[in-house]
């Protein structure tokens, strides 16, 4: 198999300066529910190491939610707000070990194909001042990269939005068209 690019909407790409940046907000409780939960099961890292034990139940329960229309947001924003003073998770969870391999491990390496990048500017979950950052490392590889940032769009909402743009781009990757770059004009 032949990778001729990579498209993604609202991509969590560099998860400890998100997680960071979120953490105790009502989006950092969710991001982390995703990221716990999902880490518990794929590589056997044991949830009760970083998610406090009165609020297992609640990340269980996140984890299973998506945040694709308004009842979704709704559901998790009430989910999360239980925990908004403390949050989910132990302290220095980031300094764990076994966690912190984790998080590097899932962070989005500098791609050297081209990329099609779309973020919400209201996405609550992943920020878009963390968006911009990578995909500045993007263009400083000299990786073809088209970004868009949708106004007044949330983290489902980026996706909608942004549909009928990444299938064109994706389709232009597989014909012989060379790839566009907003790299010059999408960060100033």
């Amino acid at each position: 198999m032949h990778l001729v690019g990579v498209a993604a909407v609202s991509a969590p790409t560099e998860l400890l300066p998100l997680m960071k940046a979120d953490i105790g907000t009502l989006g950092g409780n969710v991001i982390a529910s995703y990221a716990a939960w999902s880490w518990s099961k794929t590589y056997h890292a044991p949830l009760g190491a970083i998610v406090k034990s009165d609020a297992r139940a609640t990340v269980r329960r996140i984890a299973h939610t998506c945040s694709l229309n308004l009842a979704d947001d709704i559901s998790l924003g009430l989910d999360a707000l239980a925990f908004q003073d403390e949050g989910f998770l132990k302290p220095n969870v980031a300094k764990q070990r076994d966690w912190q391999s984790l998080i590097a491990r899932n962070s989005v390496p500098v791609l050297h194909v081209p990329v099609f990048l779309t973020q919400g500017q209201l996405d609550m979950f992943v920020r878009p001042t963390i968006t911009r950052d990578y995909v500045r490392q993007l263009c400083r590889a000299d990786t073809h990269v088209v970004y868009h940032e949708i106004p007044l769009a949330s983290h489902g909402g980026a996706a909608a939005a942004s549909a009928v743009q990444a299938v064109a781009w994706l389709a232009g990757r597989f014909s012989d068209r060379s790839p566009p770059t907003t790299c010059t004009t999408s960060l100033e």
